[in-house]
């Protein structure tokens, strides 16, 4: 009898253990990728570093025909001298992860598959992290993330209704954990309405090297100097012009600062971009803007009010500063001129039910003002437009119900 309650207290434990580790997998912030996110470099790699890297478009075609099922795998043994000779370089680690994320959706194994999926993931990561953002890397970075997020979901909706109805307490805390992990993956796909920008990059630009090549940090600052000189066409390298560097970065990072486990790299990007003009400092703000929703969205998913509350509150005092400081009698025409008018509105509807009343109805009559203010100073039928009329609308709702109006 004894060994028999041994057995199940150790089957019990080793399901707990399990979940554990599942939930572990949950990528909801930059820990998700562990300390190690910069390739180390000592003076010998300095070296391999700045040697020149090989044309590289010939193994991207086969690797994208490959996944197609276009063409043969005869990459992979290519890719990994390269990478024994190149160490360093990004974008042959980014290749070496989508052949991975290519062998793993053809397999059959199910019960490795996310396992394998997030080593796929953090190597992808990773090569984004130390010099790989072009849109060709960004593109399969979406693809395994959105791979990963949906197996996750399907082995956590699994195990939680596995356990959900345990008689063993640790196993039915367990289980209530996953559930509260459960909420949290509906915010984490949000990202993937923000995909548009990218889409319209990859038909722009379809069949140029400006595709495949990655933007380097150097470019971006050189590329925000130039921008602020009113030399817009500056070629900052033969293939790359100031207008396009700001472009493709700017459209990236605002699809990164929508995905937790890319807020280091979004600090960087942003580290990069000087406050040499009004506008500039205007899409950094938006870039913020949007990490800063993400986060809210996850904390409030997570239960947390209190730190919820705080960050309404900085998001809150943050644009009604950027509104005040550079945009009190401006006209305003493009999306990061609206932006703080909108996402004061949005922090303000949505932390309605979350303040006490006097601060509630203090923060939605500011902000019906300022979306007064954008109206008044923005084109009709614009998104911009558009949305201050939506938010108008669901402020007086929330007025309505208090009896406020």
């Amino acid at each position: 009898m004894e060994e028999l309650v041994s057995n199940n207290q150790k089957a019990n434990q080793s399901q707990v253990n399990k979940i554990l580790h599942l939930l572990k997998k949950v990528p909801e912030s930059s820990g998700f990728l562990g300390n190690g996110v910069y390739y180390k470099r000592s003076n010998r790699n300095i070296l391999f570093r700045r040697q020149q890297l090989p044309d590289l478009s010939n193994l991207r075609e086969a690797v994208h025909r490959f996944s197609e099922k276009k063409g043969v795998n005869t990459t992979r043994g290519e890719v990994s001298k390269l990478i024994k000779k190149y160490p360093y370089a990004a974008d042959l680690h980014a290749l070496k992860a989508i052949q991975s994320y290519n062998d793993i959706s053809q397999s059959g194994q199910d019960k490795s598959k996310l396992d394998l999926l997030e080593i796929t993931l953090s190597k992808m990561s990773k090569a984004l992290h130390n010099g790989g953002v072009s849109i060709f890397n960004v593109t399969w970075f979406i693809t395994i993330y959105l791979k990963y997020l949906e197996l996750l979901k399907e082995r956590l909706s699994r195990e939680y209704n596995l356990c959900a109805n345990n008689e063993n307490i640790q196993i039915y805390s367990a289980a209530k954990k996953i559930y509260e992990k459960l909420l949290l993956i509906p915010c984490l796909f949000q990202f993937s309405s923000s995909l548009g920008g990218l889409t319209t990059l990859n038909i722009k630009l379809r069949n140029t090297v400006l595709i495949a090549e990655a933007i380097s940090m150097e470019e971006l600052s050189k590329a925000c100097h130039a921008m602020a000189r009113n030399k817009k066409n500056k070629m900052i390298t033969q293939n790359k012009s100031a207008t396009n560097i700001l472009t493709i970065m700017f459209t990236l990072t605002s699809i990164f600062a929508r995905i937790p486990i890319l807020s280091t790299l979004v600090r960087e990007i942003l580290a990069h971009i000087p406050n040499t003009s009004r506008d500039l400092i205007l899409q950094k703000k938006m870039i913020l803007n949007t990490q800063k929703v993400t986060d809210f969205q996850i904390i409030i998913a997570s239960g947390i009010k209190e730190t919820a509350k705080e960050l309404a509150n900085r998001m809150f005092i943050s644009n009604t500063n950027t509104i005040n400081k550079y945009l009190e009698n401006a006209t305003i025409g493009k999306t990061f001129e609206a932006d703080p008018f909108l996402k004061s509105a949005w922090i303000a509807i949505e932390t309605a039910d979350l303040f006490d009343l006097d601060t509630s109805k203090k923060r939605l009559d500011e902000s019906l003002s300022l979306l007064n203010i954008l109206i008044e100073r923005t084109e009709r039928d614009t998104e911009s437009f558009n949305t201050a009329c939506k938010f108008q609308n669901h402020i007086s709702l929330i007025k309505n119900k208090y009896g406020w109006t």
